[in-house]
């Protein structure tokens, strides 16, 4: 059998290392160490005589009540709590307690309700990004796979064909930069040692007929002499 004082010193122990518990409300937790004060007051009101006594260790005992209560709450309730505020009875602490454990219900669904768009929007897009035709990663278009693709190093097959000119029939460039119609037009231009007199100046740009276009035509024999030597001169 506990002695009074034995019983009224482990209900106090019990008192000073309560702590609220994982998913326990402030209002419960206010009610278990409200119901461990019940207990000592009735240990206090058996064990002495004297109301004088009596009433100063039980007033003692709610107050060690209130700091016990408000210490062992969980830090994110804890830390809200306006400890420097003059609390006078438990239910104060519990009441206090309570108004902060409401505020903290409201914060967190708020952050909860903030962050579901953007949870949304990017499954949306993750879906749409799987939809998404897959590309070559080599040419970087749709409707083939790298194995397959018809490009070279450096863009599609056809842009790795030699270039052919249509002027000259010749491979390595283009018309526009062929230097064949060039040389025909400054042949066009030359002008002639021989007199302008019979002589037939050429109309075609092909270069295989423009020297024998700038021959002297024949000599006829009924020409004058005179002229046969104005000619030869």
């Amino acid at each position: 059998m506990f002695e009074p004082s034995d019983r009224l010193e482990q209900l106090q122990s019990e008192l000073a290392h309560a702590y609220q518990k994982k998913g326990e409300s402030v209002n419960d937790f206010g009610k278990r160490l409200a119901n461990l004060v019940r207990r000592a007051s009735d240990v206090i009101k058996t064990s002495f005589d004297d109301d004088v006594t009596q009433r100063n260790l039980i007033q003692a005992t709610h107050k060690s009540a209130i700091k016990c209560y408000v210490n062992g709450l969980t830090e994110d309730i804890h830390h809200r709590m306006v400890v420097n505020i003059n609390l006078a009875t438990l239910d104060e602490a519990i009441r206090a307690a309570g108004e902060v454990e409401t505020d903290l219900t409201i914060r967190r669904s708020l952050l909860l309700a903030n962050k579901d768009p953007p949870t949304r929007v990017h499954a949306i897009a993750s879906e749409e990004k799987v939809e998404a035709p897959r590309l070559c990663f080599k040419c970087m278009q749709p409707g083939h796979f790298a194995r397959a693709c018809q490009s070279g190093p450096s863009g599609p097959r056809d842009q790795q064909r030699p270039r052919y000119c249509n002027y000259c029939k010749r491979e390595g460039h283009v018309y526009a930069r062929c230097w064949k119609p060039e040389q025909a037009e400054n042949l066009n231009s030359k002008p002639s040692h021989a007199t302008d007199a019979g002589v037939t100046r050429p109309k075609s740009d092909d270069a295989s007929t423009t020297k024998q276009s700038w021959q002297l035509p024949p000599q006829d024999k009924t020409t004058p002499q005179s002229y046969q030597s104005d000619v030869q001169n």
